[in-house]
């Protein structure tokens, strides 16, 4: 999967009523912070899948992002003075806005990212236009106070990962092009790999996945092997199948067997 920065897809927003799982931040006074112009509001520090975080908040917007008129507001991770050199955290995240007069938080999903030494920050330069959050119905800004959130789930390497990851076209290709979610597994060494694996797109409600078997033998001259129609589009796209659910779509691999040989 080619992964882009969160702010080149386009965002959506959805509302739920049970609140972030791992971290709140009350901002009251906010109108001081535009007033003193300040640009960057930082977090204090939170816990969340055995690693450290803070939340950023742009209240004019991250202008060297292309954030103008808009609130931005990314998660980044701290505290790596430890961690062993080329450390990666692969992370799932979602940053939320808390409408006051509802009682609901506003989410936008994000996709699993990967933080680094390099890339240590993710997030949305265009988190909120600020017509929508200064105005007072909407719930947002209230007595000049309000909520922004975070939950994030931090995702588990093996030696396999190492070896094989998964790479998914949303628009398909081959048979699947215009038609369906093709999804691969790929080599990202020159070892000669031999994997008996299952490729998977979650029903996140009924547990009748789209799921198919196989087994490859991976070299550098044959790099990946998978479907090209895992999942009709169309299937996506009707909602009682649970296939996308909150526009959360979930891609496994499950490797059984893997051996390598150089």
């Amino acid at each position: 999967m080619e992964f882009k920065s969160c702010n080149e897809f386009a965002i959506t927003r959805t509302a739920r009523h049970f609140r972030p799982t791992h971290f709140l931040l009350k901002i009251q006074s906010y109108s001081l912070l535009c007033e003193t112009g300040v640009e960057k509001y930082e977090s204090g520090v939170f816990e969340a899948g055995g690693h450290k975080w803070r939340l950023s908040l742009y209240p004019k917007g991250n202008k060297k992002m292309n954030g103008t008129d808009h609130i931005s507001l990314y998660l980044s991770i701290v505290d790596t003075e430890k961690y062993s050199l080329g450390w990666e955290v692969y992370a799932t995240f979602k940053l939320f806005v808390f409408d006051q007069i509802r009682d609901k938080f506003l989410t936008i999903p994000g996709t699993i990212r990967r933080f680094h030494d390099i890339k240590m920050e993710w997030g949305f330069d265009k988190f909120l236009p600020l017509d929508s959050f200064n105005f007072l119905p909407n719930g947002y800004l209230v007595n000049d106070c309000c909520v922004v959130g975070a939950e994030v789930f931090v995702h588990e390497r093996s030696a396999k990962q190492d070896y094989l990851k998964l790479l998914v076209y949303p628009k398909g290709i081959h048979e699947g092009a215009n038609k369906a979610i093709s999804v691969f597994l790929y080599s990202v060494d020159y070892l000669k790999i031999f994997a008996e694996f299952k490729l998977r797109i979650r029903d996140q409600l009924h547990n009748k996945h789209a799921e198919e078997k196989t087994k490859y033998w991976f070299s550098a001259a044959f790099s990946d092997w998978g479907f090209s129609q895992l999942l009709l589009r169309e299937d996506l796209k009707r909602a009682c199948k649970g296939f996308l659910v909150e526009d959360t779509l979930i891609v496994e691999a499950e490797i059984m067997v893997m051996s390598t040989t150089k």
